[in-house]
């Protein structure tokens, strides 16, 4: 597994387990957690402004296939996740 899979399977768990405990999509953690995320895809030349998190983000929950991936790894994830980055690009 590369790099960039390494580190989309460690946000997928950080995000999931925010949600089952409960953290607000304004938590300092969840936001700083984006923040490291977005770092890393920039460094590796993939979108990574708020805007293209924010538009990945509805994307999956209007794709089938990506809204079944995120909701096997907990119900409500694909949902959570959007708002985490609506959230994180207005506090931009």
């Amino acid at each position: 597994m590369n790099d960039t899979a390494m580190e989309a399977q460690s946000f997928n768990e950080d995000m999931v387990h925010f949600l089952q405990e409960g953290l607000s999509v304004n938590t300092p953690q969840v936001l700083d957690r984006v923040k490291e995320h977005l770092s890393f895809l920039e460094s590796k030349g993939h979108p990574s402004t708020p805007q293209d998190f924010l538009n990945q983000t509805e994307f999956f929950i209007t794709d089938d296939y990506h809204r079944n991936m995120l909701e096997q790894q907990q119900v409500g994830y694909s949902y959570y996740l959007n708002k985490v980055a609506s959230n994180y690009l207005s506090n931009q």
